[in-house]
């Protein structure tokens, strides 16, 4: 396969951030009406903190692409750790496999390489029942999810 010769050509192949943002935002309005209906106030939180995450991710894009990106890929990793948390259901966490497959298209391979760390990094640092097998199980299991999402956009 032919590399781009110019930073031009490169910037054609990539994903806009603004679609990472859409998605930020559509999450945080539901989380937030979601919650509000339900009179779930940590919920209808978690929604405004992601529309924060949205505003912000849209402005660093706004200040520098490469800024916009890097922060909508991580909000996205604070909402599913944030939801996993929050729901006491850590079956989201196999979740993270999105934002591995977001940093391949909208930034780059290295950039998927780093943040797979990253999410490796917080698995291993979760919170949870100590010893609890079905916990250590969906680890296990997001952990062979994002690295071998990753082995898939290396090849």
């Amino acid at each position: 396969m032919r590399e781009p010769d110019s930073g031009f050509e490169r910037d054609l192949l990539l994903i806009s951030p603004q679609f990472l943002v859409i998605g930020l935002i559509a999450a945080g309005v539901v989380l937030a009406s979601v919650g509000d209906s339900l009179a779930q106030l940590a919920v209808a939180d978690l929604g405004l903190f992601v529309l924060v995450l949205a505003a912000a991710a849209g402005w660093a894009n706004s200040w520098s692409a490469q800024a916009g990106r890097w922060l909508a890929v991580l909000a996205w990793i604070a909402l599913i750790l944030l939801a996993a948390n929050l729901f006491r259901a850590p079956a989201i966490l196999a979740l993270l496999v999105i934002p591995t497959i977001m940093a391949a298209a909208v930034i780059s391979i290295p950039a998927a390489v780093v943040i797979t760390i990253v999410e490796t990094c917080l698995l291993f640092l979760w919170p949870g029942a100590a010893g609890s097998i079905d916990l250590q199980s969906i680890r296990s299991i997001s952990l062979v999810a994002i690295w071998g999402v990753l082995m898939i956009v290396l090849l």
